[in-house]
């Protein structure tokens, strides 16, 4: 399923590498990937796309709860995209 992470992240050297090493010591791509600062403030948002099941997503998402540079995550769920053999 397709799975979106929003998160918002202190602006320091690693965050990066610390919230990219979750998702491949899951075995999980990312297949997607924004950054930007947050004017004003040391935070970036990030979003996150990748294609996981829910159960592996979910521990992500808690292991990254975990982590003291991240500030907030949001999941977003996204729906499959349906076949042309399911729309005719």
């Amino acid at each position: 399923m397709r799975q979106t992470l929003r998160m918002l992240v202190h602006n320091h050297p690693g965050v990066l590498a610390k919230v990219a090493g979750l998702y491949a010591g899951r075995g999980v791509n990312i297949e997607g990937f924004t950054v930007h600062p947050v004017k004003g403030s040391d935070l970036s948002r990030m979003v996150i796309e990748t294609s996981c099941e829910n159960e592996v997503f979910a521990q992500i998402v808690e292991e990254l709860k975990l982590l003291k540079e991240v500030v907030q995550v949001e999941r977003e769920e996204e729906k499959e995209e349906e076949s042309k053999e399911e729309k005719d």
